[in-house]
């Protein structure tokens, strides 16, 4: 990874309170990582602590310590250099062009999405619904691991055709979830 540059350092360095990030993020179970937006919720000397924005307050929080080179998150520690820990946080906007067509996800979209196996399909959005998290509001979508068409090799409880898998499989996830991806991305 290449080293920060002076500038980028002193702008990590500059972090306040409330202070709007992009930074990456990390889907461990899957191993999935994207850029996304975040909230600085603690500065304390060396240390800067995030909070994803459209997650839980229990998910997905980092604490980055510039100097001591260490990464902790809410399901354990992982070791970093200071140059991966610095290039992990950009100003906010940089890193997120996704994040717009992210949080206009609608029922009957067509996107990727990276099923429990890790293997990625062409998903339907079946269902949207915002969450409430305290002060968050937390926008998630219902993702079925099919899309419909009149040449479709199965019928679902409804006489639709449809190629993927049946309702069988469908799950909630965040619309800033690494495993969700625009419509042939990864497929």
């Amino acid at each position: 990874m290449r080293e920060p540059s002076p500038e980028h350092l002193k702008w990590v360095a500059s972090l306040k309170l409330n202070d709007l990030v992009d930074a990456v993020k990390i889907e461990q179970h899957h191993k999935k990582i994207c850029w996304s937006r975040a909230k600085i919720i603690s500065v304390l000397e060396n240390h800067v602590k995030i909070s994803f924005l459209n997650e839980k307050e229990t998910f997905n929080r980092y604490e980055f310590n510039i100097l001591t080179s260490l990464l902790m998150t809410t399901r354990g520690i992982r070791y970093l250099d200071k140059v991966t820990s610095a290039n992990e946080l950009a100003p906010f906007g940089t890193k997120t062009s996704d994040y717009e067509w992210r949080m206009s996800i609608q029922k009957g979209d067509i996107i990727d999405v990276c099923d429990t196996s890790n293997v990625w399909y062409n998903s339907t959005v079946i269902d949207v619904r915002i969450e409430e998290d305290g002060e968050n509001e937390i926008k998630q979508i219902f993702v079925g691991y099919r899309t419909y068409d009149e040449n479709g090799d199965k019928i679902d409880t409804e006489g639709r055709r449809f190629f993927g898998w049946s309702s069988r499989y469908d799950e909630w996830l965040t619309v800033t979830n690494p495993r969700v991806q625009p419509y042939y991305i990864f497929v």
